[in-house]
């Protein structure tokens, strides 16, 4: 019987391993109760009755969460979750104490513990302590990897810039996949002229570019990859109808794949494979995906490819001067396209206060979310320089990532917060306003995590509004609990969203402030959003004299623009 092609996104559901909790306690009748406990709610225990007898457990196999008597004999809780954190980073501590006292709760915080529980502890409250916990390391690990994607593609672009024609830029790109994937074979398939698809570049063997067979679109796994434009993948080849003796003699086991678009248009297919039999994760498909993209760019018209090299030019004189690198980075990650929603017109800018590297964290970003719905953001990282420009990427991408899947403001900060609390630097944290305009309902709905107010203007009336903080700001608390609210935007209003550089402005010790930038709305009004934006930009300077204390980001939204 063949093994069966499954689809990779996102119907391929892999069952989880149960998550591995140690408990210590030297009251072992206690310890057993909270093992009763956290079996039944799907977790494997190990208990120990000291502390010593808890180090000697991890030293044979790594646990996920830690719950700890505060008070043990031989060592306290805390000094064994720090014993535990220091070969186990992503480990979640809970300590469980009959004597709590703000001391030790704030030594159990600075060391790292995830929860706090006082005896006597139900098990609800266990429970859902450990649930929490599990979900914050989950979040911690996908963060890591996050990152690591992140910077991978962005090797992949730079080897992608770098490169001369398409096998080059395989080469380099590959070596990347290997790496931040674990694969042992990449296969780059491209459609011919006859209609055939062909293998072009491959990794590491070269032969399977000559010995590769040919395939029409439809046949064969890389056929049905690029006729279906989907993912797909392979538990195991040997049970499986892969024409590729090549792969088979070099012991590939698993194998995905994904298609290469051009245009919208499938060009070829790109497939990597492992020699042990394994699951590929939605996170590596989708990092796959990513990659497929950067290689269908270097297959597309020479215009892009002059156009991309052009752009190589540019980053390099950039990185050449190094006080410039922060704000090359943060413009990067501005929006650069015009608005293709219809009935909505959208002006920004973005001003650096200085030409050095230490630029601010302030970003923006316009998210067309299909159906005539627009995700407005406006937001600032803590930090300056790179730390705030590589946090900025994060927010931008993960913001994108949720609200494509789910726009409901409320879900998307929640879900941003939890990635910004998982954090190693608990120093960074944002203020962000976050909306969803809907033209055909004429609202907008949105949640202010602690920035500056949205001024909204009132077409009807001429009256100003402010859309005022609903929310604590984002990565600071566990569960901020933010609700959507939801506000109307009729033809001719206009909402400008800014970050603290504006209101910051100032002049002989005279600060422009939220009433300053209301009465630029009020009395600079042009007939084009962008002259008004261009206008309020100018107001702003003119009262600070040209000499700006910070970044300045602004965005003007106009219904039936």
């Amino acid at each position: 019987m063949q093994a069966p092609i499954l689809r990779a996104l996102p119907e391929l559901q892999t069952k989880a391993p149960r998550p591995k909790v140690l408990a210590a306690d030297d009251n072992v009748g206690l310890a057993e109760i909270w093992s009763f406990v956290l079996e039944d709610a799907g977790c494997d225990v190990t208990i120990a009755d000291s502390g010593g007898g808890a180090l000697a457990a991890v030293a044979r196999e790594a646990y996920d969460i830690a719950v700890l008597d505060l008070q043990m004999p031989d060592l306290s809780g805390l000094e064994v979750f720090t014993a535990i954190q220091a070969d186990n980073a992503d480990v979640q501590g809970i300590i469980i104490t009959g004597h709590a006292s703000m001391e030790s709760a704030m030594d159990a915080v600075n060391r790292g513990v995830f929860g706090y529980l006082v005896k006597p502890v139900t098990p609800d409250a266990l429970r859902v302590m450990v649930e929490r916990a599990l979900e914050r390391r989950r979040l911690t690990v996908e963060n890591r990897a996050m990152l690591s994607h992140l910077s991978a593609l962005q090797q992949v672009l730079d080897s992608a810039l770098k490169a001369v024609g398409v096998a080059d830029a395989f080469q380099s790109i590959s070596q990347v996949m290997v790496d931040a994937m674990g694969v042992d074979q990449v296969t780059l398939i491209l459609l011919d002229e006859q209609g055939n698809l062909v293998t072009t570049a491959a990794y590491p063997v070269e032969a399977e570019i000559y010995e590769g067979p040919r395939l029409r679109p439809g046949e064969g796994f890389s056929g049905r990859v690029f006729a279906e434009r989907q993912p797909l993948q392979i538990r195991d080849i040997r049970d499986s109808s892969v024409r590729s003796e090549i792969l088979r003699s070099m012991g590939i086991r698993s194998l995905v794949g994904v298609p290469l678009l051009s245009g919208g248009k499938p060009i070829g297919v790109l497939h990597v494979g492992t020699r042990r039999t394994r699951v590929f994760d939605d996170s590596e498909i989708r990092l796959l995906l990513s990659i497929s993209e950067r290689i269908g760019l270097a297959v597309e018209k020479e215009r892009l490819l002059l156009e991309r090299e052009a752009h190589r030019r540019e980053l390099e004189v950039a990185y050449q001067r190094e006080r410039r690198i922060a704000e090359t980075l943060q413009r990067s990650f501005l929006p650069t396209v015009d608005v293709g929603v219809p009935g909505i017109a959208v002006a920004h800018l973005y001003q650096p206060a200085l030409s050095e590297a230490e630029v601010g964290g302030d970003f923006y970003d316009i998210i067309e979310l299909g159906s005539g719905i627009l995700g407005l953001v406006m937001g600032d990282i803590s930090g300056k320089g790179l730390d705030a420009a590589v946090y900025t990427a994060l927010t931008k991408y993960t913001i994108r990532s949720y609200a494509l899947e789910d726009p409901d403001p409320g879900r998307v900060m929640g879900l941003l917060s939890e990635a910004f609390m998982r954090q190693a630097n608990p120093e960074i944290f944002t203020t962000l306003f976050y909306g969803v305009l809907d033209v055909q309902r004429q609202c907008i709905a949105y949640v202010n995590a602690g920035h500056e107010p949205p001024i909204l203007s009132r077409a009807s009336t001429g009256e100003i509004e402010r859309v005022c903080s609903t929310g604590p700001l984002a990565g600071v608390i566990p569960d901020p609990g933010y609700q959507t609210q939801e506000i109307p935007f009729h033809c001719g209003d206009l909402l400008l969203l800014y970050t603290d550089g504006a209101t910051d402005a100032s002049h002989d010790g005279t600060w422009l402030g939220i009433e300053g930038l209301e009465h630029l709305l009020r009395t600079r009004m042009q007939t084009d959003v962008q002259d008004t934006l261009n206008a309020i930009w100018n107001g702003i300077g003119e009262f600070a004299h040209g000499k700006l204390r910070d970044d300045v980001a602004l965005m003007l939204v106009r219904a039936c623009g």
